[in-house]
């Protein structure tokens, strides 16, 4: 009777491993699309034993297991990852800086890997990671002096919040009619609802 054992795939297994060692996230891609799929899967009846070996071109890692030829990658492939610890931070400055360009957005994206990560490094600029607006390096005296003034700035400017001066039902109504989904975040913000009632515990039901 034939012994049952489960296939390995090389890009399955490579993710994670390429993403502990450290690779920079392109790499990872580049990896999984040229190198994963030259492991092959070898299987010892014998002894039940499996393992992903190298069965490509490059005599460098002839033989080698996945694991192993990963260990190799910071001096076969030093490429795979970032020189210098602050390469990123040069790479954010070129996407959000005094002179932000799409070139360098559309690398940092494909540095990150992911929409989420690139969204969320364009808001510690204060950029909305689409309009070509310069932003502010985070933690730099203009960046501070912002993110002490903008608490006093929405205050001021939202007619939910209870030191707002003006009309506040006309322009909690011009709000409404923009973006409802705007106007209950701002709402929210001041502790209260649309209505102007104090906002429920979390986890009760707000009608509006």
């Amino acid at each position: 009777m034939p012994i049952e054992h489960t296939y390995r795939d090389g890009r399955t297994e490579a993710e994670p491993m390429l993403r502990e060692a450290g690779v920079r996230p392109s790499a990872v891609l580049e990896f999984l699309d040229q190198q994963a799929p030259q492991f092959v899967h070898v299987y010892d009846a014998a002894s039940g034993s499996s393992e992903l070996v190298y069965r490509g071109s490059d005599p460098a890692w002839n033989g080698l297991s996945l694991a192993e030829a990963i260990a190799t990658l910071k001096d076969t492939r030093p490429h795979y990852f970032y020189a210098e610890a602050d390469e990123m931070a040069v790479l954010a400055e070129a996407a959000f800086g005094e002179r932000p360009s799409l070139t360098a957005r559309g690398k940092l994206r494909n540095e990150l890997g992911s929409q989420a990560a690139y969204l969320e490094m364009a808001e510690r600029w204060g950029s909305d990671g689409v309009s070509l607006t310069p932003g502010k390096r985070p933690g730099s005296v203009v960046a501070k002096k912002d993110s002490d003034d903008k608490p006093i700035a929405e205050t001021r400017n939202n007619p939910w919040h209870e030191s707002f001066k003006g009309d506040r039902i006309a322009a909690q109504t011009s709000i409404i009619r923009m973006s409802s989904k705007m106007a209950i975040s701002m709402a929210k913000s001041a502790g209260v609802t649309l209505g102007g009632h104090p906002s429920l515990a979390t986890g009760d039901t707000v009608h509006v």
